[in-house]
């Protein structure tokens, strides 16, 4: 688990922090306390996979280590997913406290962190499905689905963005404050 971690994790905390205004540090608070939540809520909703780690061990770990493992990582991991969903939503066009000392080491640059971030859930979430299958088929065979459905996944859903977003600048409109609950009333015509 601790190499799925290394791998998804630190785009997961890449790309949200590239859509968070406040910054690398205020991403990795957010990791760390999802993380402590996380750690409480794991063996509650995801027994089903502590108790199939128990049964069957991955080779050349023990059960305890199976666990704990995959009871740490998927803290982890779910932590840093949690945070990247979280900053998707509250992403704002016009951020209201742009912190500019906070993006000294990864630059604040929202489509950039959407499209990292989006790659990153595809790749993980194809990766998840078919490493399921990876016990009963071959490790190539496995491997080489789960590029291709992620790249698929990612090209549906990054076309999908790209036919719903706008392309056109959002035109500034200026009006008196009248104009907005003033009733529109047309002068009568001339009889």
């Amino acid at each position: 688990m601790i190499w799925v971690v290394l791998i998804f994790g630190p785009p997961l905390i890449v790309a949200s922090t590239m859509l968070s205004p406040q910054g690398f540090a205020f991403t990795i608070n957010a990791v760390v306390g999802y993380a402590g939540i996380m750690l409480l809520l794991l063996p509650i909703g995801a027994w089903p996979l502590l108790l199939i780690q128990a049964v069957a061990p991955p080779p050349g770990q023990s059960r305890l280590q199976a666990i704990i493992s995959t009871w740490l990582g998927g803290a982890a991991l779910v932590s840093a997913v949690m945070n990247l969903l979280a900053t998707m939503l509250e992403y704002s066009p016009h951020p209201l406290h742009l912190d500019p000392t906070g993006h000294e080491l990864i630059a604040y640059n929202p489509r950039a962190g959407f499209m990292l971030g989006s790659f990153a859930l595809c790749m993980l979430l194809s990766t998840g499905c078919w490493g399921v299958l990876a016990r009963v088929l071959p490790g190539g065979v496995a491997l080489r689905g789960a590029v291709v459905t992620g790249l698929l996944l990612f090209t549906a859903v990054a076309a999908l963005g790209y036919a719903v977003s706008s392309q056109q600048p959002i035109a500034t409109v200026v009006q008196s404050p009248d104009q907005h609950f003033a009733p529109q009333v047309r002068p009568a015509a001339p009889r």
